[in-house]
């Protein structure tokens, strides 16, 4: 089955009422080391890209003018109960991330969390978080990404058929990842910790 926004929609729909439970342990530190990366300052306009039940959220401190946008309306409905319990001054709201309703240079800071491997097109992702952040704004991704060794290709293609099921593609490679990274000087501020990468680029 291809993964496209409708098998993204199913299987996040079925993942909701047990998302966090499920994948907290494996996001969790990888958001904590973005934000920390990030340091988004009090009265910034932060985006974040595919904010799902927003796990992230415990990580942002007060005063970020804080924006999430997903595909799924059962996830934000936790993510809007997250916010108000947190204090954020956040808002959430149903859109692709690969074509969002914002205008160019809207935001100080785009942040996508383990979404390069859900989206359909990652290479459209970037290029719409390059448009909404103001030039000289900062970009960062989180994503867990793979060497092109023997053992992950062969894991690759087991997996490549469930992807509609899985809601993302399995196992990025670090080549693939420079061929959709936008030509942008993406920097690696984590190796493999916990099995993510956390990358960051300066939008020019």
């Amino acid at each position: 089955m291809p993964l496209d926004s409708s098998a993204i929609l199913r299987a996040y729909g079925m993942q909701s009422p047990v998302y966090d439970l499920l994948f907290k342990p494996f996001y969790g530190p990888g958001q904590a080391r973005a934000l920390r990366a990030m340091a988004p300052t009090s009265g910034q306009r932060v985006l974040e890209v595919g904010a799902g039940t927003g796990l992230s959220l415990r990580h942002y401190p007060p005063g970020v003018r804080l924006t999430g946008i997903d595909l799924s309306e059962s996830m934000l409905t936790q993510a809007r109960r997250r916010a108000q319990d947190l204090g954020l001054d956040a808002n959430f709201r149903i859109m692709d991330a690969q074509a969002m309703d914002f205008p160019n240079g809207h935001f100080d800071q785009v942040v996508a969390m383990h979404l390069v491997s859900v989206v359909p097109e990652p290479s459209r992702l970037i290029g719409e978080m390059r448009r909404v952040c103001k030039p000289g704004g900062r970009l960062t991704l989180v994503n867990h990404l793979c060497s092109d060794g023997p053992p992950t290709r062969l894991l690759r293609k087991a997996l490549t058929p469930l992807q509609g099921w899985l809601g993302f593609k399995p196992l990025y490679s670090r080549r693939e990842f420079q061929a959709i990274g936008g030509g942008l000087d993406w920097r690696a501020l984590d190796g493999q910790c916990y099995g993510f990468v956390v990358l960051q680029a300066v939008n020019p």
